[in-house]
């Protein structure tokens, strides 16, 4: 695997600008309010019955890569992590440096209007081959911190009740032909002993695995945030999905929007970062192939020596004993010499 990685890697690092472009450019069409509240209504429970208007009008103060992930800085803009020192730095992981959030921005639901922070990342692929972890161990990382973040921002001391609920919403971009899908994760308490028992719903943490697919050719998604997400980033022109978004989802199409969809361009969006991906998998797979049969035939030649030395080493024995022997030796002093009772045993039959 490590010759997969290698070479995958170095393929991303050398399109680098490129593929951080596209992914900009993805990025600011998922964060407009009006995707964002589409996101919202047909991935998150809460506000299925919402209507969009109503949805845009709960969203606010949506960032996109400002905010960093790791541990003591999470509550921290951009422009700050320059000042930043001492302990609040000092959990970051080694060797990382400091992580942001794709997008993040709160919505409140319900008569109340309760505050709830919401984070979505925008992934080109899940393949653990390529990633080195799986993306759900990510998610969790990622809910974990957006939870530790809020103290004293969100909550002070020890008044845990006050802690937001976070939901964390992945688009990942590389499903199969028939693996279109949306997977919701909470944490769920499950008595083990006692009767009666009702125990509290944990709500705070919930995670959505939004996958989409990038094939051409493929039949259109039966649900209808699937449909709209592969539509947007897959290789249609500016006027196709502005017509779409417009016709098909009721967008309203603002200057801003617009914007946003031409700068993709006709052939931007995931299937450029997938095809690179793919490109980078094919060499990868290629390189790996050439040198696992190389390990294979190296392994082989060195097996053969190895049983070539054994069998000489074997015949050596036997001639020694053989030699002492025909000098009169001993059984009893020839065993003394090392030679074991199966090898005198085995020489003197041939004798």
């Amino acid at each position: 695997m490590a010759v997969r990685e290698t070479y995958i890697s170095k393929t991303l690092s050398a399109l680098g600008d490129g593929v951080a472009r596209v992914d900009e450019k993805i990025k600011a069409l998922l964060a407009d309010k009006q995707i964002l509240a589409r996101i919202l209504k047909y991935s998150v429970e809460e506000f299925k019955e919402y209507d969009i208007l109503e949805i845009i009008d709960r969203i606010e103060g949506v960032e996109i890569l400002e905010v960093p992930v790791d541990a003591g800085l999470s509550h921290k803009g951009r422009s700050e992590f320059g000042k930043i020192s001492g302990s609040n730095t000092e959990d970051n992981v080694p060797g990382e440096g400091v992580i942001y959030y794709d997008i993040r921005f709160n919505v409140t639901k319900g008569k109340k209007r309760i505050k709830v922070l919401i984070n979505i990342e925008a992934q080109a692929t899940t393949s653990v081959s390529i990633l080195g972890y799986h993306i759900e161990n990510r998610m969790t990382y990622y809910l974990s911190r957006m939870v530790s973040a809020q103290k004293e921002q969100e909550f002070f001391g020890s008044d845990y009740d006050k802690i937001k609920e976070i939901i964390s919403i992945w688009i990942c971009m590389d499903a199969k032909r028939d693996q279109d899908s949306i997977i919701e994760y909470q944490l769920r308490p499950e008595v083990k002993f006692g009767k009666d028992i009702q125990p509290e719903e944990i709500t705070l943490l919930r995670g959505i695995l939004i996958k989409i697919r990038g094939r051409k050719n493929m039949k259109q998604s039966k649900n209808k945030l699937i449909e709209m997400l592969e539509y947007l980033i897959a290789d249609h022109s500016a006027e196709e999905k502005k017509n779409y978004l417009k016709s098909e989802c009721g967008v309203e199409l603002t200057k801003e929007l617009e914007g946003k969809v031409e700068a993709m361009g006709e052939s931007m969006g995931r299937v450029i970062l997938q095809g690179m991906l793919e490109d980078a998998w094919d060499k990868g797979v290629e390189e790996e192939r050439k040198k696992t049969e190389e390990e294979r035939k190296k392994a082989e030649e060195e097996r053969k020596k190895a049983e070539e030395e054994r069998e000489n080493t074997k015949k050596e024995r036997k001639h020694a004993i053989a030699v002492l022997i025909s000098f009169g030796i001993s059984k009893e002093k020839i065993l003394e010499r090392g030679y074991t009772e199966e090898e005198y045993t085995e020489v003197e039959k041939n004798l």
